[in-house]
């Protein structure tokens, strides 16, 4: 299953964490994982690109994201990759779960 966990603290997303493996098919043919993945690896090139954000760590089926500044450019970003998340969801629950945490 793929987990994403994000914190939020006094209104702002402070960290969003991408882990896991769908396993929705065969390693290759996973295309939730594909999507998960797609949306995740576009969120970290929008927050680097976009808002200059150097805090993300991709390694070992997990990406991690910590937002020590808060924006609004940074915050439209990652509620975007939040709700692109929610979406796959909608229609894979059963290989996505998404927990959002206040801090």
């Amino acid at each position: 299953m793929i987990h994403v966990v994000a914190d939020i603290h006094d209104g702002y997303y402070t960290a969003v964490t991408v882990s896991g493996h769908a396993e929705s098919a065969d390693y290759g043919q996973d295309l939730v994982c594909a999507g998960v993945s797609s949306i995740a690896f576009g969120l970290c090139n929008a927050l680097s690109d976009l808002a200059g954000l150097e805090t993300i760590q991709a390694a070992n089926n997990m990406i991690s994201i910590r937002c020590e500044e808060q924006n609004d450019l940074i915050q439209v970003i990652l509620e975007t990759g939040i709700i692109q998340f929610r979406t796959v969801a909608m229609s894979y629950a059963d290989y996505i779960d998404i927990q959002i945490t206040e801090v």
